[in-house]
């Protein structure tokens, strides 16, 4: 139907509420829906869950999300960044309006291009089935149930109502899970990707993506493109090329794809003062560090360098790389520099070595046992702290490969303060100074094993003297009959493995930044540490396959130092 002159005058004469009236009655609608402020502040609908809550940062962005209840100019919103900003809660929020507003329309599934008996879907990922119940639809049906609008069309903790179809009049229905199979047939409307970096096999993020994509497409598309429901994309920041990085660059020039990637401060800035100071974020040969006001990179490179409210001094001082993700929201390498801080690690290594950096062990010689390869064989009569239970860690190796082995001890606590994130109070807590003794690496005489046996007999030696050794751990590469031979020699002894996940690293990177851990100054050590690479969703570090010099990549004595 074409509009003639007159009518046309008279629309754009039209104010919003004139506008927002007509679409009203030009629309199948049972009631006149609220706009966004009124649904975020009013007790009918979401005011009793957020009580005034939501910062204005957040209020913003969902007015432009959402300027008429008509009409909105996305069909995906990336909310990634730093933690603690509250993507998730207000990915919810949209998902619980754009609900609201199917629900105000007497037909949806008319409204939307589905015959009446479809099921309209709302779809909640994350990386397990767990985790999309427990931490989605946990927030989504606390809102839900403490709403008046919502709870009535409800049961009882969320649930479908006895004898309903759907959990939503108007047979509207959602669904949780992990990977794209758990919709197949349904008519998916809207969807959560929560958490999306962190995706359990790698590209199933981007499969539940593309494939979400192409099904509501095929549905929900509205004339001259875009669809009529949108994808949340929630995750926290982690490297430039994770899987949510990939997708905002596949569609970074679609203008219905709204990407927020913010610092913690962007969005809690009611709570900073504004004294700020200067940190470059790094680049692909260069680390991140904090840099003084008239820094060359402030001129050189300024779109890597940020300022950062004092707050978060410690924060960074302590761990750039952990400061940089989790309170910047800065994406860092797919595969990084663990140890990125050069000179942390060079001071930390100021422990004189008892024994050479690594040595051949012959497997026949009865005369070649390890004290023969010790510097001060003195020292054992007398150690630092004499009474300080030793801990002692093996990376195992029989033949080829390096062993590592390692002493260390607690010698004392001390205290570190730290901002928390969610409730932004200084929390100060007790942490251990650790002394590295001892480490150096074991390798196998030309054509045959490393002899596993004359570490038994070390410790034997180490127990005459007088050392107090608390226990002795392995990685469990052929570590059964060595635990079996501890155990009759009455040491106490456990598997342990620094390989399983990278807390124990990252553990040890903060004691590295923060000078807390002392190592004994080993050129080998120093280079593994220096090499050791994490991936962004830290959860495995490895060494690479060749160090910067071309040499061969190898953690031996630093899996030893670290265990």
């Amino acid at each position: 139907m074409k509009l003639d002159q007159g009518i046309l005058s008279k629309i754009e004469k039209m104010d919003i509420n004139e506008l927002e009236e007509l679409f009203y009655s030009l629309g199948d609608y049972d009631q006149m829906p609220v706009g966004i402020d009124e649904f975020i502040e009013s007790p009918e609908f979401l005011g009793n869950y957020f009580n005034g809550s939501m910062f204005p940062y957040w209020r913003k962005v969902l007015r432009d999300i959402y300027p008429s209840p008509f009409h909105s100019p996305y069909w995906c919103v990336s909310l990634r960044g730093s933690i603690g900003q509250g993507k998730s809660t207000i990915a919810c929020a949209g998902v619980a309006y754009d609900l609201y507003l199917l629900l105000c329309m007497t037909r949806p599934q008319k409204t939307v291009g589905l015959i009446d008996s479809t099921k309209i879907v709302f779809a909640i990922f994350n990386v397990t089935l767990s985790l999309a119940t427990d931490v989605v639809w946990d927030t989504l049906s606390q809102m839900f149930l403490n709403s008046p609008y919502f709870s009535r069309f409800i049961g009882p903790l969320g649930r479908k109502k006895r004898n309903e179809d759907t959990l939503f009049p108007k047979r509207i229905d959602f669904t949780m899970g992990s990977r794209i199979g758990h919709t197949l047939g349904k008519a998916v409307y809207e969807a959560i990707l929560s958490e999306a970096n962190f995706e359990v096999v790698q590209g199933q993020v981007y499969e539940n993506f593309n494939s979400l994509l192409r099904r509501m497409s095929s549905r929900f598309m509205k004339k001259g493109g875009g669809v009529f429901g949108k994808i949340w994309i929630d995750s926290s920041e982690s490297g430039k090329f994770s899987t949510v990085n990939k997708i905002v660059e596949q569609y970074k020039s679609d203008p219905g794809v709204l990407v927020l990637q913010n610092a913690i401060w962007d969005v809690k800035s009611h709570l900073y003062g504004n004294e700020r100071f200067w940190v470059y974020s790094g680049s692909d040969v260069k680390p991140p560090e904090i840099i003084k006001p008239d820094h060359q990179y402030l001129v050189e490179e300024p779109e890597n360098c940020i300022q950062v409210p004092k707050e978060h001094y410690k924060d960074f001082a302590a761990d750039i790389d952990m400061a940089l993700r989790d309170l910047a929201g800065k994406s860092t390498g797919s595969v990084y520099r663990l140890f990125k801080l050069k000179d942390k690690v060079k001071k930390a290594m100021r422990v004189t070595p008892l024994f050479p950096d690594s040595f051949e062990l012959d497997f026949f010689n009865e005369g070649d046992q390890i004290i023969d390869h010790c510097l001060s064989v003195d020292y054992f009569k007398n150690p630092m702290n004499k009474n300080a239970p030793r801990y002692i860690h093996i990376d195992t190796a029989l033949s080829g490969d390096r062993l590592g082995i390692a002493a260390s001890f607690v010698r004392g606590m001390r205290e570190r303060k730290y901002r928390d994130v969610h409730t932004f109070q200084e929390v100060t807590e007790s942490v251990p100074e650790v002394v590295t003794e001892w480490a150096f690496g074991i390798e196998p005489s030309k054509g045959n094993q490393i002899p596993l046996f004359k570490l038994r007999a070390f410790f034997k030696w180490l127990r005459e003297k007088g050392y107090p050794i608390a226990l002795i751990t392995t990685d469990g590469f052929q570590s059964a009959e060595m635990h079996q031979q501890l155990e009759m020699m009455h040491f106490k002894s456990a598997l342990y493995s620094v390989d399983r996940t990278a807390n124990p690293y990252i553990h040890m990177r903060s004691g590295v930044y923060e000078e807390r851990h002392y190592m004994p100054s080993n050129l080998i050590l120093e280079k593994e540490i220096e090499n050791l690479e994490i991936t962004p969703d830290s959860k495995k570090v490895d060494h690479p396959k060749f160090n910067f010099d071309n040499t061969k990549g190898s953690k031996d004595i630093s899996d030893a130092v670290c265990g």
